[in-house]
């Protein structure tokens, strides 16, 4: 069974002044989602980092779709080479096949007409 990927937990996060940014891996690199707080508004860190990290994680997985997507038109693309590349040795075969009934049938041939006395070279 695979294993489904996960939404991030755990984030490093900055704050500076009315600003929090969540930070993540993904893939080798950083993902940062930022969350600021209006200046009407009261400042909550905890909604802030909620808010950062809850973009951050979109931002992955905006991230995961993408490569899933071009994941799949190449394995898309491979499995049309694929089809094509067995259609050809099909043929292959095909022919293979025709020209080994037509060798077994001109050896018979030759068979039944030495048999019925007739030699292909001066056998009096």
């Amino acid at each position: 069974m695979k294993k489904k990927p996960r939404i991030k937990e755990h984030y490093l996060y900055t704050h500076v002044g009315n600003t929090i940014i969540a930070h993540a891996r993904f893939a080798g690199n950083w993902v940062h989602g930022t969350a600021k707080c209006h200046s009407e508004d009261t400042f909550d860190e905890d909604f802030g980092k909620a808010l950062a990290a809850a973009r951050c994680n979109r931002k992955i997985a905006s991230r995961r779709y993408a490569r899933a997507v071009k994941k799949y038109a190449e394995a898309v693309e491979n499995y049309h080479d694929a089809y094509k590349q067995l259609h050809a040795k099909s043929e292959y075969l095909t022919t293979a096949y025709e020209l080994l009934k037509d060798s077994k049938e001109r050896e018979r041939s030759v068979l039944n007409w030495s048999i019925a006395g007739e030699c292909a070279h001066d056998c009096s």
